[in-house]
């Protein structure tokens, strides 16, 4: 192996041994950016995760938790064959004594964890948007338009904060609107998968856009670059005040459509739904514990409502996310509930 050429440009960090790992986001975001095939990726660099990397085969970005690891983005390398890079990792997940789990995930990855002999359940599905202008012209956008034009006649503004020193007088605003959000919901701040508040910080990588009506500020929402294969922008954090104007969160999206001219918008992750047959090696027991928690709704997560939101958009893409684990499916399951806040 030491006769081997490093997979990764010299412009990417490498580790002084054979393989190690770093906490650095510019290090995350550089393999990323560089062999990065899940838009969701870029969370490890947001949220403070980690990067491992075998220097002959690539990386592989995680969280952890407790005893385990979370990995997002699955593996990061040129190799079309995930296999070699997510043995290396798994190795090292051995030695360190901990219990890997994967999300957002791309279909190599997929195929290479299914040969490694990991279950593959599906936990939902994710959406995004390639746009050309920001007119939202057409049949499919009649829904969206309507929203907009009913915010606009009630007097609804955006605001785009670009500037450190005002978003830090917003933030007590910002924080109010967080808590009645997830009262009126009934949920809990989803960790990990999900922008943490504290960590927002307007930039070239990271939008905040705020509405305001009335000169109350009613609604914000945090847009971060994806990077890699999927470039673009993910709809991160957004959160709205109990009795906003309907047609708000709309409004905020097509004013960064229109300010970017064209793109891809990741709306991201939504739990339990678009469930369809298992593809992969999978538990029958996960299934059907998904399946029936897709018709309760809301039990995990407020999923009917985001699903009717990010459809609404009549996204040019929809694709199915999954849980790949080894051993009981319900300790998985469970580990990752609780990983994420979810439970």
């Amino acid at each position: 192996m030491g006769a081997q050429q490093p997979i990764a440009d010299d412009l990417l960090w490498q580790p002084a041994d054979e393989v190690g790992t770093s906490t650095d986001a510019n290090d995350i975001a550089g393999w990323i950016d560089a062999y990065g095939q899940h838009p969701l990726a870029i969370l490890l660099s947001i949220n403070g995760g980690e990067l491992f990397v075998c220097r002959y085969v690539g990386g592989v970005g995680f969280f952890r938790w407790g005893k385990g690891v979370l990995v997002v983005g699955g593996a990061l390398t040129s190799n079309q064959d995930h296999v070699p890079t997510l043995t290396a990792f798994l190795d090292w997940c051995d030695e360190q004594k901990l219990v890997p789990r994967f999300v957002h995930f791309c279909s190599a990855t997929a195929a290479a964890l299914a040969t490694l002999g990991f279950k593959i359940d599906q936990l939902g599905a994710s959406y995004s948007l390639a746009f050309e202008d920001g007119n939202l012209s057409g049949k499919e956008y009649q829904q969206v338009r309507r929203k907009l034009n009913k915010a606009r006649r009630l007097g609804v503004t955006i605001e785009r904060i670009e500037d450190a020193r005002r978003y830090s007088e917003l933030v007590p605003r910002l924080r109010k609107i967080n808590r009645q959000w997830l009262r009126q919901k009934g949920a809990k701040h989803i960790d990990l998968l999900v922008c943490e508040f504290d960590r927002i910080r307007p930039a070239a990588d990271t939008l905040v856009y705020t509405a305001w009506h009335e000169g109350n500020l009613i609604a914000y929402l945090v847009f971060s670059r994806t990077l890699g294969q999927d470039a673009g922008w993910f709809h991160n954090l957004s959160r709205r005040q109990t009795g906003c104007v309907d047609g708000t969160m709309q409004l905020i999206v097509s004013t960064l459509m229109k300010d970017l001219g064209s793109g891809v918008i990741h709306f991201g992750f939504t739990p339990l739904v678009e469930l369809e047959e298992p593809i992969y090696p999978h538990s029958p027991i996960a299934t059907a514990i998904a399946r029936q928690l897709s018709k309760l709704g809301g039990v995990v997560y407020p999923a009917r409502s985001q699903r009717q939101y990010k459809v609404s958009w009549c996204p040019s893409e929809t694709s199915r996310e999954f849980l790949a684990y080894r051993g009981n499916p319900l300790g998985a399951v469970l580990w990752f509930l609780r990983a994420t806040n979810s439970l």
